[in-house]
């Protein structure tokens, strides 16, 4: 910030005047989202949820708009996650967050929880010294507001984002919380969302009050994901074709895919873990089925539509196609070297 309180601009951040990648943190989800913070009267504090993660702002060549794509001007497909084990790991370190207790009037950090995860629930502070809030990891957690100490935590069975709330019932006060993980990086971050937050999923509202006595059910079993080798005795989930189209149809479907998909089916082909992995559907091995969900739009009313309008029947195959090589990329992964 300069004296004025303006920001100061790096000239290279205008990577559309540029031409060249800029990388900027925090990314699109800013440093704060729409998780709720919270001020606190009696510490003079404020409560914020804060995500550390950078995002590659590379421009997207000849540029165009569209009425089914996600219209950024940025080339999705060049910032996806890179492929070498290495690179993704250095990224994944780098993706977290934190709750910050905040003075607004001496403006600094009076304490900090870090996590390591980006993305999580909203806060609430209490006239009791506490501050709640929600995590990816499926919990929900009470600290002292003071001093950030950690006094109590339940099981969620989920992932949170929303605030908890805070009311009263016949002299008894109750913190009840909203369960249930998605939202923009949830869908969109692919695979850093995935391996960053709890992995199943049980939406539902949870009540809270002193000396309750009652005991969640036991949560769904995760199954196992489709495209890693299948424990003894059971079969994988879909059988996957062979990977047959040219390295040029491939990379012409990832810029596709990347366009029009990755928004929800998640960055590089990886579900967040919120809608089904594409690299694990029945309907990579059959094109027409495969055409009905992309151009005949057989899926519309649960908000898969049509995208006949913009994906050609060969636009759409090239899609298929490199949905098929990340799954024989998954594949290739997960197995012994002496076993490929």
């Amino acid at each position: 910030m300069s004296g004025t309180g303006r920001p100061i601009e790096n000239p290279a951040a205008r990577y559309g005047d540029t031409g060249q990648p800029w990388l900027g943190i925090p990314g699109p989800m800013g440093a704060h989202s729409w998780q709720p913070m919270s001020f606190q009267p009696t510490t003079g504090l404020v409560y914020v949820p804060v995500t550390d993660a950078g995002f590659a702002y590379i421009p997207e060549p000849a540029q165009r708009h569209s009425e089914l794509a996600w219209n950024t001007g940025i080339d999705l497909s060049g910032g996806s996650l890179p492929e070498d084990a290495a690179g993704k790991q250095r990224i994944k370190d780098s993706t977290r967050g934190h709750l910050a207790a905040w003075d607004p009037i001496a403006q600094r950090e009076v304490w900090r929880v870090q996590f390591a995860e980006p993305w999580f629930g909203g806060v609430l502070s209490t006239a009791g010294n506490l501050v709640l809030q929600g995590t990816a990891q499926a919990e929900l957690v009470a600290y002292r507001a003071d001093t950030g100490e950690r006094l109590w935590a339940a099981p969620t069975q989920a992932g949170v984002l929303a605030p908890p709330i805070s009311y009263q019932v016949g002299g008894e006060q109750f913190i009840a919380l909203e369960v249930g993980w998605g939202g923009a990086f949830g869908l969109a971050a692919g695979e850093l969302a995935r391996d960053k937050h709890a992995r199943v999923n049980v939406p539902r509202v949870l009540a809270f009050k002193l000396h309750g006595s009652d005991v969640l059910p036991a949560p769904p079993s995760l199954p196992a994901p489709p495209l890693l080798p299948a424990p003894p005795g059971q079969a994988r989930a879909a059988a996957l074709p062979a990977a047959r189209a040219s390295a040029a149809d491939v990379a012409k479907g990832k810029a596709l895919y990347h366009r029009y998909c990755g928004t929800c089916h998640g960055d590089s082909a990886v579900s967040g873990g919120i809608l089904p992995d594409l690299r694990g559907s029945a309907a990579l091995g059959d094109a027409r089925r495969w055409a009905q969900f992309v151009e005949d739009g057989l899926r519309r009313q649960k908000g898969m539509v049509s995208f006949r309008a913009e994906l050609s029947p060969a636009d759409a195959e090239r899609v298929r196609a490199y949905v098929i090589r990340r799954a024989h990329d998954a594949l290739d992964s997960a197995q012994p070297a002496g076993q490929k």
